[in-house]
């Protein structure tokens, strides 16, 4: 991958400080407790992906929590409204069935990004619900 193009889509954890006005000790905390992703680049480097310090600065946004919140009833509103319709959604869009991907998500073997986390949280909402309907889970 050409340098210019790398260093557009990663950045240094001193880069990340620097903008957001943080010792970069916090920088490397926040990595390692998963608050802000990381990948490892070599033996003792990582980079942030641009993309996910934007994400995490959009959630640090007034009213994102709320928003959030909403989105996940709104979500499990849905699931409960139409179980087999949001069940069959969702194998089409992930190729997984919602005990699939929540048993392959529990066990790591679906990466866990914004994301997928939404899509674990369907899967377990609808999970749920076909228990609460006696239908196997």
């Amino acid at each position: 991958m050409p340098t210019q193009l790398q260093d557009q889509l990663f950045l240094k954890p001193s880069e990340v400080a620097r903008r957001l006005s943080l010792d970069r000790s916090t920088v490397y905390r926040w990595m390692d407790d998963g608050t802000l992703p990381s990948v490892w680049v070599g033996p003792q480097s990582r980079r942030i992906p641009a993309g996910a310090l934007a994400t995490y600065l959009q959630r640090r946004q007034p009213g994102s929590e709320e928003r959030e919140r909403s989105e996940i009833a709104e979500l499990i509103e849905r699931v409960t409204r139409s179980p087999s319709k949001a069940s069959s959604e969702f194998k089409h869009e992930t190729g997984l069935s919602p005990e699939e991907f929540s048993d392959r998500w529990r066990q790591g073997a679906i990466e866990d990004t914004p994301q997928n986390t939404r899509l674990a949280l369907r899967a377990l909402a609808l999970r749920s619900v076909r228990a609460a309907e006696g239908q196997p889970a």
